[in-house]
């Protein structure tokens, strides 16, 4: 599920990403809807945040995400143009490692911040428009 709310604090938009699942599915033609859809999205919400919320999950094929990562590679362009950062909203120690894991194997192409509760959230978003404002912004992994 895609919604954008607005950021009045910073005058700018969220995308939020809600995973509705419990199974990260990562099928092929599910997969490509989803990109372009994603695609869409931030191409019309420029210089947004994302906040994507995966606590739904209960189970992912790691092996299949691996071979997926590719695919979202090449998304990386888009949010390096339109994004300000991405924050997961995640309570599952298994996703948070494996997010970690593969933003250590595959740096992102924007800030990325795992997080626990949305006022984590908050305050990396502050964080990074903060620092962005001042013209430095770093890579941050939790």
């Amino acid at each position: 599920e895609f919604t954008i709310k607005k950021l009045k604090k910073f005058d700018k938009k969220i995308i939020c990403i809600t995973y509705l699942k419990e199974s990260l599915i990562l099928e092929d033609k599910i997969l490509e809807l989803f990109c372009s859809k994603y695609e869409s999205i931030v191409n019309q919400n420029k210089n947004s945040f994302m906040i994507i919320d995966a606590r739904n999950i209960k189970s992912v094929d790691f092996e299949k995400a691996l071979t997926k990562i590719s695919i979202f590679k090449k998304l990386d362009k888009i949010v390096e143009n339109n994004i300000f950062c991405i924050s997961y909203l995640i309570n599952n120690i298994i996703f948070k490692n494996m997010i970690n894991t593969i933003v250590k194997l595959y740096p992102p192409a924007v800030p990325i911040k795992v997080c626990n509760e949305n006022k984590e959230i908050l305050k990396f978003l502050e964080n990074i428009y903060t620092k962005n404002k001042k013209g430095f912004c770093p890579m941050l992994v939790a």
